[in-house]
């Protein structure tokens, strides 16, 4: 929460505007089909964003998906998951198979201050398609595996590389200065990007935009890039949603447009 707290603050202070708590359920488009914004889900309902332009940066590129982005195949196989624990190793695990990680996190436990130790687990788990029913059936499977009655804490969520990307015709390469080129974000929809590991690059590439400087990095670079396309392009008119129908071009979700 410490970290969440100043990852706010830095977001606050920058004058960025954001919404949390929210998450994608359909996209915004104008007459022409052109993006001009989202849909986003939150607890107190549905309600648009309208946009000139869509950066896409979930795990599973979940926008793009919505959009009936053509993604590339998977005919199933192993999947690498990470996930982390903190306060005793898994019940399975006699000590070589969890990773010490460096440091210490410091707790409670019984209202006195503690450190624990945490652990991360790298396990390959079959995955028969890339797909939400699989994918949380991987992770029941991780979590049953890296369970203790005595740990304090474990990762919301597990880390792995989609197996797939975005297909674009082309898996384009870092440069020779370890840059990601904007093209490796762009999809078949003009003004949705992706920047998340599901762009159109190899594997072995998309696992860098996992760590931070590498995710921040190819942030910045497709950040500008949008920013000066932007000027070119005017507001879309009638937005709609992408996959309601209805009898006009008008957002028809009871909504607030920002």
């Amino acid at each position: 929460m410490d970290v969440k707290r100043r990852l706010d603050s830095e977001l606050i202070d920058s004058g960025v505007r954001f919404l949390f708590g929210v998450a994608p359920a359909d996209l915004l488009v104008g007459i022409s089909g052109k993006v001009a914004g989202v849909v986003l889900a939150g607890k107190s309902g549905l309600f648009a964003v309208t946009s000139r332009f869509v950066i896409d940066a979930t795990s599973n590129a979940l926008v793009a998906r919505l959009a009936g982005i053509p993604f590339s195949a998977w005919n199933g196989g192993d999947v690498t998951f990470k996930r982390v624990v903190a306060g005793h190793r898994a019940e399975s695990d006699d000590g070589s198979r969890g990773r010490l990680l460096p440091g210490r996190i410091r707790g409670e436990h019984g209202k006195k201050p503690v450190e624990l130790e945490a652990f991360e687990y790298e396990v390959s788990l079959p995955v028969k398609a890339w797909s939400p029913e699989a994918l949380a059936e991987a992770e029941h499977t991780l979590r049953d595996r890296t369970w203790h009655k005595d740990q304090a804490w474990g990762s919301d969520r597990c880390g792995y590389v989609p197996p797939v990307s975005i297909a674009t015709g082309t898996l384009h390469a870092r440069s020779a200065d370890g840059t990601f080129p904007t093209d490796a974000f762009s999809t078949t929809m003009e003004s949705l990007f992706v920047v998340g590991p599901c762009a159109a690059m190899s594997r072995d590439d998309a696992a860098l935009l996992l760590l931070a400087p590498h995710a921040i990095a190819a942030g910045e670079r497709l950040g500008g890039h949008v920013a000066g396309l932007a000027t070119k392009r005017t507001d879309v008119a009638s937005p709609r949603p992408l996959h309601r129908k209805g009898s006009d071009n008008s957002v028809r979700e009871p909504c607030t447009c920002a």
